[in-house]
């Protein structure tokens, strides 16, 4: 009697994910060396600092670069939990010459629940990077733990990632009697 498993396919779903990380200006300006002084204009968000060439004041640009992202899936019971992060870098440029100021590694993370009809904790879940959709940098004012009112940097990352739930099911030879049900994916899935 030779009884066969096969995957299958219990799930799947394209779908966006928005990693996002936020950081302390003056944490960004003390990690260059020479360390630089970025001015946060609070009415527009405008940054700021002193060219070290040309001793002009001049527009910052932050460029963010991500890698492919880390996932950390749990299934339970009719819903995908999932958290991860990315590695990125942090570029701090003129805004005018282009010229770079500074580079800051940093990780942005990712968290969301999705509802998963069929799912049970004891199925396998892959997931796999399909593409990167685009970044964003945004200066915010936040309250700090202190109570100080301080301009911070928001960062985020967008992409699409492929999401694919299996079982494994017991496949019976023909005319095999069985008290149990049949496999209710297809045979060739």
């Amino acid at each position: 009697m030779n009884i066969a498993f096969k995957k299958c396919l219990v799930f799947t779903d394209c779908a966006q994910k928005v990693a996002e990380a936020r950081v302390r200006i003056n944490h960004i300006c003390s990690t260059f060396h020479p360390a630089i002084a970025i001015h946060v204009n609070e009415t527009n968000g405008q940054a700021t600092t002193k060219d070290p060439v040309t001793g002009n004041i001049v527009p910052i640009k932050f460029e963010l670069c991500c890698q492919e992202p880390h996932f950390k899936p749990t299934l339970i019971d009719n819903k995908i939990i999932n958290c991860g992060w990315v590695r990125g870098a942090l570029l701090v440029k003129n805004a005018n010459s282009g010229a770079s100021f500074g580079c800051l590694d940093v990780s942005l993370v990712f968290q969301e629940e999705q509802e998963a009809c069929g799912v049970l904790s004891t199925d396998h879940i892959s997931e796999f990077f399909v593409r990167h959709e685009g970044n964003s940098t945004c200066v915010v004012f936040l309250s700090s733990t202190s109570g100080v009112i301080e301009p911070y940097l928001i960062m985020k990352c967008v992409f699409v990632v492929q999401k694919d739930v299996t079982r494994n099911e017991k496949v019976l030879p023909p005319g095999c009697p069985t008290k149990t049900p049949p496999c209710p994916c297809p045979v060739d899935c």
